[in-house]
């Protein structure tokens, strides 16, 4: 096998108001990507207060996972773009 993906499931939930459920996952280093951290939601985007507190959990986990929270940023969903 040329290239393989290692990926673990950091966390989970819902949010209280909205109800929108989601799961961040860390991915490793492989030949081709740099290793990462991505958040995903059921219902499109999530409340920056949600994004805030999964970031400030991410940097309570210290090392790779505490540099890469401090780098994430937002990207645009097919619903919300405006081309």
């Amino acid at each position: 096998m040329i290239a393989s993906s290692k990926w673990e499931i950091l966390g989970y939930g819902e949010e209280d108001v909205t109800g929108n459920s989601w799961v961040v996952t860390y991915f490793a280093k492989t030949l081709f990507t740099p290793a990462g951290l991505d958040f995903y939601s059921r219902q499109g985007r999530l409340a920056p207060k949600t994004v805030e507190d999964i970031k400030a959990g991410l940097k309570g986990l210290g090392g790779d996972v505490e540099k890469l929270a401090g780098e994430l940023f937002e990207i645009t969903m097919d619903g919300e773009r405006k081309e």
